[in-house]
């Protein structure tokens, strides 16, 4: 539909559809990966190799765009997603064990009341015109603000009320722990995706790259962040030691992200997005597996939504920073404003990092430890 559109009107609801579909992917790939890793000693380690893959699957898309950009039309960006989604299904159905029958008795009335609507729809309402707010800037459009807030406090409202909410309110007030993973997750993929919107733009336009050259400079980043998934899921003891690292790195990459212009060396630019390249490593794949450890078994599947929602939040708010900073055009002055935003989100997610002592806690003493969860799976 995105490729076949002639207006932005369809493409925008074209890619509001292919959104459904990745919202569905990811906690469902994390539920796959619980099913079939029931060992709490086995699943880190199967979410480090889920890790590492969507960390190689990051810069590889703006590789392929910029290839397919630079000798096609943009139609193709979407084309190419059809053949990939074909084989994506036909592994699903080879691979992936049969639903129980008491999951396929569920009717499409049961499905649609546990879903939530009204809660989808208050929520997007409230992303929708929080971002027609952020995208004003620096102009302020009070209206579109306010509007964000009076439908985000409705949203807390409903959802308080209901019995199975989209977004779980008492979860995240009951579990501070978990909050302030969803709130890191955040963070960080916020300063993942700056790179992939912004350093990406700023070289292209200061090193006069195309689109697929200024794509290729990204694979480094992308490896050394597989390759950090896949230690650090080994090493699952040292949860907290390597969310400091993530949060350290950040603020460094940000810091060599102020010092770069349009006369560094292109060296230089792959170097600092390699630093952005450990923080994906080390900040993803263990921010999972604490999502794993805090929340309560029968509420992981909940839990892992709530955590793909926040990392949209924070791909949303990397591209609004973008966009302020590049208004005008794409210059070293906006990207000098991108990096000193990042130096102070890296430094909120170490704070965080370092006053929660939960992290501290070993895995076997906290509340929802491995014979709870055994229980729960058993079950």
């Amino acid at each position: 539909m995105c490729a076949l559109s002639v207006s932005v009107g369809e493409l925008i609801a074209a890619r509001a559809l292919m959104g459904l579909g990745a919202g569905i992917v990811f906690p469902l790939s994390l539920a796959v990966v619980s099913a079939a890793f029931g060992d709490d000693d086995d699943r880190p380690k199967a979410i480090g190799i889920l890790a590492a893959a969507v960390a190689l699957g990051l810069p590889l898309g703006p590789v392929l765009g910029g290839l397919l950009l630079q000798h096609f039309s943009w139609h193709s960006v979407f084309w190419i997603n059809v053949p990939v989604s074909a084989i994506a299904f036909a592994m699903a159905l080879l691979w992936i064990a049969k639903d129980t029958e008491a999951v396929r008795g569920h009717s499409a009335r049961d499905l649609v009341t546990r879903v939530d609507l009204p809660g989808v729809a208050a929520f997007g309402g409230a992303i929708t015109a929080l971002l027609v707010f952020l995208l004003a800037l620096p102009r302020l459009d009070w209206i579109a603000l306010g509007i964000s807030v009076a439908v985000a406090a409705g949203l807390v409202v409903l959802e308080l009320r209901v019995s199975n909410p989209f977004l779980d309110i008492r979860l995240l007030v009951s579990n501070l722990a978990l909050t302030r993973t969803y709130v890191r997750y955040c963070l960080t993929l916020l300063g993942i995706y700056v790179v992939l919107y912004g350093l990406t733009q700023w070289t292209e336009a200061a090193h006069h790259l195309s689109g697929y050259q200024a794509g290729l400079a990204l694979i480094p980043m992308g490896v050394l962040s597989a390759v950090i998934a896949r230690v650090v899921s080994r090493f699952t003891t040292r949860l907290r030691l390597w969310l400091m690292v993530a949060a350290v790195t950040l603020v460094v990459g940000a810091i060599g992200m102020f010092f770069l212009t349009s006369h560094s060396p292109l060296a230089a630019v792959i170097c600092v997005s390699m630093v952005f390249g450990l923080v994906a490593g080390f900040g993803n794949v263990t921010n999972q597996i604490v999502l794993y450890v805090e929340a309560p078994a029968e509420k992981v599947g909940t839990a892992s939504g709530l955590l793909r929602t926040f990392g949209y939040i924070g791909s949303i708010a990397a591209a609004t920073i973008t966009g302020v900073a590049f208004r005008a055009r794409v210059s070293d002055a906006g990207l000098h404003l991108v990096a000193v935003t990042l130096i102070g989100t890296g430094l909120v997610v170490l704070v965080l990092t370092l006053l929660d002592r939960q992290l501290a806690v070993p895995q076997k003493d906290r509340p929802h430890s491995r014979s709870t969860r055994a229980t729960a799976v058993r079950t």
